[in-house]
């Protein structure tokens, strides 16, 4: 059955349990751009591109550049299963300590120590970095499920009015979805279980797909 509406896309992420966004990586396996036909970049209610919205603002669904470095979707209940996998229940201070963490992911991170909720143009004046080691602390940080994607904003004129392109906003995992957490052992099985629902696929690609960014 092909994906129409937002709510059936948030539906699946349900079922399933994660769905990357789209592209054409083979390790991504199944992503909505495949499960749907409508057109994209229409800036209607039923174009895919605008659905990234409805999740991202959901608190149902992480969304982000978890997946191969790609955007994706993932069900709230399988958030700690991810943090068990990719970053062994460890924070971020634990991380950097431990030669785990970037110095530019760790910089970007601590932008958030005074504001839950930074847009993308916020957080690179706060962090100082060039563009290059921005946007590869930004992926990281999002790989690791240290940050998502909390929702968007928009450039304003001088009148207060909205302009542009929507820029993304960025949030501490935590600050959006608290701080469950899960066994190792009981990620994979979890984890695993989600591939199963999405397709024929094996073990062995599954896991390569959850875990590719972990530590």
């Amino acid at each position: 059955m092909w994906i129409e509406t937002a709510q059936q896309m948030m539906d699946e992420i349900e079922r399933i349990g994660f769905l990357p966004y789209c592209g054409s990586k083979k390790g991504l396996l199944f992503t909505l751009e495949k499960r749907t036909q409508n057109p994209w970049f229409t800036g209607r209610d039923n174009d895919p591109w605008e659905w990234r919205h409805v999740a991202a603002q959901s608190e149902k669904a992480a969304y982000g550049k978890f997946f191969l470095g790609s955007t994706g979707f993932v069900a709230k209940e399988n958030i700690p299963a991810f943090i068990a996998l990719r970053r062994h229940n460890k924070s971020a201070r634990e991380l950097f300590s431990e030669g785990l963490l970037s110095r530019r992911a760790k910089t970007i991170y601590d932008c958030f120590d005074l504001f839950p909720f930074l847009d993308a143009v916020e957080l690179k004046e706060r962090s100082g970095l060039e563009k290059g080691d921005f946007d590869a602390g930004l992926t990281e940080l999002q790989m690791l499920f240290l940050l998502c994607i909390s929702g968007y904003t928009r450039k304003k004129n001088k009148k207060g009015e909205p302009y542009g392109w929507s820029i993304n906003e960025y949030a501490r995992m935590e600050t959006v979805f608290g701080d469950e957490r899960m066994e190792e052992e009981e990620a994979v099985s979890t984890l695993l279980a989600c591939g199963k629902r999405a397709g024929e696929f094996t073990d062995k690609e599954i896991m390569k797909l959850v875990k590719t960014g972990s530590v």
